[in-house]
């Protein structure tokens, strides 16, 4: 809250601050994340204590919900971002999708079930351990279990939660996407926009925002979304590489492979 009230809206850090579109936003997403959480819980705060609390209508009706705070707090910035290029560039692309592109973290499309799966079973084996040490004082290695009980049930809970947000972020995206790319506009077109502006910039940003890229076109993919093809821009990416890279430092070629690993890793498992 207090990193939000501090934070300039993005218009102002823009225009006011003359900061370039992705500084921007790496500056004002935790603001973006803050608000649309606060906004769903106001939402669901509200709903009356005699509905349905079925699994499938508790789901359908925090989808809605979630979809209403995405909603609220992206318009204004839906808006604000259509200063940043010349109206021509969002005839080729979607300023919807940019906003969308850019909001977002590697939280909402990934959980990394099997990592916290490896650390819960670390915690186990040292509770499995601490039962078989006779050595070890009753008191201390109470303690210990106790220490480790609380990291595995942390862990879950963290699990539970972060996969419950990407859940809730997938159902927005799914209802969002036939809207993202205009059939009218060819491909070719649309992805050259959507490198420059969004790919380019964010993947050499920091190591995170390149595994982010990644996990974003595997999410377009996987939802299949309308227009996007995800060979055609595969082969954009690798046929443009030399050009890609000789432009780059040293840190951001780094960074620039951890976005290529992920789509070679699709590309093979396809094979």
């Amino acid at each position: 809250e207090e990193y939000g009230r501090r934070v300039p809206s993005l218009d102002t850090l823009v225009q006011d601050y003359r900061i370039t579109g992705d500084v921007a936003f790496f500056l004002y997403r935790p603001r973006i994340s803050s608000s649309i959480g606060v906004k769903f819980a106001e939402l669901e705060k509200s709903v009356k204590a005699g509905d349905k609390h079925d699994r499938k209508s508790v789901m359908s009706r925090q989808e809605k919900h979630f979809g209403t705070a995405c909603e609220e707090i992206l318009g204004p910035i839906f808006e604000a971002v259509k200063s940043l290029q010349p109206p021509r560039v969002w005839e080729d692309l979607n300023y919807k999708l940019y906003v969308v592109f850019w909001s977002l973290t590697l939280y909402d499309l990934h959980v990394p079930k099997g990592r916290y799966e490896e650390e819960i079973n670390k915690a186990k084996d040292v509770i499995s351990a601490l039962e078989n040490n006779q050595e070890m004082p009753s008191s201390k290695k109470k303690k210990e279990q106790e220490r480790s009980e609380a990291l595995i049930n942390r862990l879950q809970e963290e699990k539970k939660r972060q996969d419950d947000n990407h859940q809730l972020v997938l159902g927005w995206l799914r209802q969002e996407k036939d809207s993202w790319l205009n059939p009218k506009v060819t491909k070719n077109r649309t992805l050259t926009q959507f490198l420059q502006l969004c790919i380019f910039p964010r993947c050499c940003f920091t190591t995170t925002d390149a595994v982010y890229c990644a996990k974003f076109i595997k999410t377009l993919h996987t939802l299949e979304t309308p227009h996007f093809s995800t060979l055609l821009f595969f082969d954009r990416v690798f046929s443009d590489l030399s050009y890609t890279v000789s432009c780059c430092t040293e840190n951001e070629v780094r960074r620039y492979g951890h976005f290529l690993y992920q789509p070679l890793d699709m590309v093979s498992r396809w094979q």
